[in-house]
């Protein structure tokens, strides 16, 4: 059983640059075809985005750049409550942009 959790980790290994998006994006398929069997809301919730979000960007209506702004901006909405530290040295938050090369860490 697949949790909002281990989708948001997995999203942050992708933003990182810890896996590419191919694989990213397989590992989001395999482990969320049945979501709407889990008892996850926010689970499902983040995973129809991500599908919502391939969709465009396999279409050619988003560049893989937008796709990762789009990423952040998905797993940022979604994780206010569990902190994502922004790991940025002494630089202030960014701005969610593809010029933007802070690295997320889930804290647990």
């Amino acid at each position: 059983m697949i949790d909002h959790s281990q989708i948001s980790e997995h999203l942050a290994m992708y933003l990182n640059g810890h896996i590419d998006l191919e694989s990213f994006e397989d590992w989001v398929i395999a482990n969320t075809w049945d979501i709407h069997l889990e008892n996850d809301p926010k689970a499902a919730s983040l995973a129809y985005a991500l599908e919502e979000s391939f969709a465009e960007y396999s279409s050619g209506h988003l560049t893989e750049a937008q796709l990762r702004d789009e990423f952040r901006l998905l797993l940022l909405e979604r994780e206010p409550v569990r902190v994502i530290e922004l790991v940025l040295g002494k630089e202030p938050l960014p701005a969610m942009s593809s010029s933007w090369s802070g690295e997320l860490v889930i804290v647990q």
